[in-house]
């Protein structure tokens, strides 16, 4: 028996967002349905994630939206045809009955597709939440002059699409072409608020991004921005911390501890990954018993800086698990908070950049190093103390870097979006180093601030 809905999803490196799509999808209450993805040579972990849960997988070469969407009903089978964007999310485990009875109820009246309501993560950008509240309104409407439509989430019946393919020569706008000709038919499309969806990115890709920023203040203030909804969601984002370990002594062992300790109260991780030399000296039995992973460094791994050596641990980490996004850090930056790292966690979660790590800024005064030409003597020329300007971020890489999966499989960092998150707490950012782990003062500063922790 066929099923009433096939559910047709374009893909193109989707792997932050595919799975949880298809499994929001499992929770509608209307369960008469096919998934179908039609994927864009995705080379990215997207098919893997999502072919134990997708019907039909069509692949294509070239991309146009029109010709993808054409494949995919060519695949199809249902009566009628659902389109959802693989970066939405379904507000609801009524979304799909809602799109459903939408266009059942007003087929009969020359209705020929329904499209739903797009909302903006709280973490969206200025851009996307200025568009999306716009345009997306709260009043259901039926359109016989204007024909806006949008297939991020919609649903028509095969009966129409047979008649009327979607256009594959353009490479925008296919959903509101294909509706115009409808609608010069005197056919109408439904607007319903009901059948909600979240969308990661708005329904325009560029824009004035100041012009942006102060309509989301606006909106922000007389609608509000409620984070509720979407707490599960953010939860549901899989984190696995890998820990580089450089101590060879007593309390460089006690610096990793706390760092472990300080990571399992923020709740974030899912699985630890301790990278360790082949010569460190600890008793790696202990860490094995409470279920870390180990990633012991090769000769030529033994020099490598962490993101040279990235691709290599998360690639045998991805054997078995997937995680969306990896925390770097080292046992160096003893005083780091809780608070520090779950809010670092919250500016990766709900901004657009692929890395976050984060910096100390430095005003003081400070010294550029040169050499005297025709001699070997090293001069040290000062540079003025500008407090308002030019201050020097010093990079923490090791006290806390999150960084997206597909980033940290690929090692592609310089085609990513980097984001720093600066700090002036120096306490939080002061690393100590292999030579000082041996002063005693070190331990005792650190038994000092323990205590007040613990008082507060």
């Amino acid at each position: 028996m066929n099923p009433k809905v096939s559910i047709v999803i374009r893909s193109k490196n989707e792997e932050r967002w595919i799975l949880k799509l298809l499994l929001a999808i499992k929770e509608q209450d209307f369960k008469e349905y096919e998934i179908i993805l039609v994927d864009n040579n995705s080379n990215d972990k997207t098919i893997d994630l999502a072919k134990n849960h997708i019907d039909k997988l069509v692949k294509i070469d070239k991309f146009k939206p029109g010709a993808a969407l054409n494949r995919g009903c060519e695949a199809a089978s249902g009566d009628y045809f659902v389109f959802i964007s693989a970066h939405c999310l379904p507000c609801s485990n009524k979304w799909l009955s809602d799109l459903y009875n939408e266009i059942i109820k007003h087929e009969t009246d020359g209705c020929v597709g329904v499209y739903g309501r797009q909302k903006p993560f709280s973490f969206s950008t200025a851009a996307t939440k200025r568009d999306l509240t716009i345009v997306f309104g709260l009043d259901k409407k039926i359109q016989k002059k204007d024909p806006f439509f949008h297939n991020a989430n919609s649903i028509i019946s095969r009966s129409s699409w047979e008649k009327r393919n979607f256009d594959e020569d353009i490479t925008n706008i296919e959903d509101r072409i294909w509706a115009d000709a409808y609608l010069n038919e005197g056919k109408n499309i439904v607007y319903t608020p009901n059948a909600e969806v979240y969308h990661y990115h708005g329904i325009h890709q560029d824009g004035i991004s100041s012009r942006a920023s102060s309509t989301e203040i606006i909106l922000d203030k007389y609608y509000g921005s409620d984070k509720s909804e979407e707490e599960s969601i953010l939860k549901s984002f899989s984190n696995c911390a890998i820990l580089f370990f450089n101590g060879s002594d007593k309390l460089g062992e006690d610096l990793l501890k706390n760092l472990m300790s300080v990571l399992e109260e923020t709740k974030l991780i899912s699985k630890t990954v301790l990278v360790l030399s082949s010569k460190t000296n600890i008793e790696i039995d202990e860490y094995k018993s409470r279920g870390y992973k180990l990633f012991i460094r090769n000769e030529i791994q033994a020099d490598l800086s962490y993101l040279d050596i990235l691709p290599d641990i998360v690639n045998v980490v991805e054997r078995n698990e997937y995680f969306d996004n990896y925390l770097i850090a080292d046992e160096s930056y003893p005083f780091r908070s809780i608070k520090f790292i779950l809010n670092m966690y919250r500016e990766f979660s709900e901004g657009d950049c692929d890395i976050l790590t984060t910096a100390f800024e430095e005003k003081r005064n400070s010294f550029s190093k040169d050499v005297l030409e025709n001699s070997k003597e090293q001069i040290f020329i000062p540079k003025p103390r500008k407090l308002s300007e030019n201050s020097l971020l010093i990079s923490r890489f090791g006290a806390c870097t999150f960084i997206k999966s597909t980033v940290a499989r690929n090692g592609n960092y310089h085609e990513s979006k980097l984001g720093v998150l600066t700090t002036s707490d120096s306490l939080s950012s002061l690393q100590i180093t292999s030579a000082e782990r041996s002063d005693n003062r070190l331990r005792k500063l650190m038994e000092i601030i323990n205590t007040n922790e613990q008082k507060n």
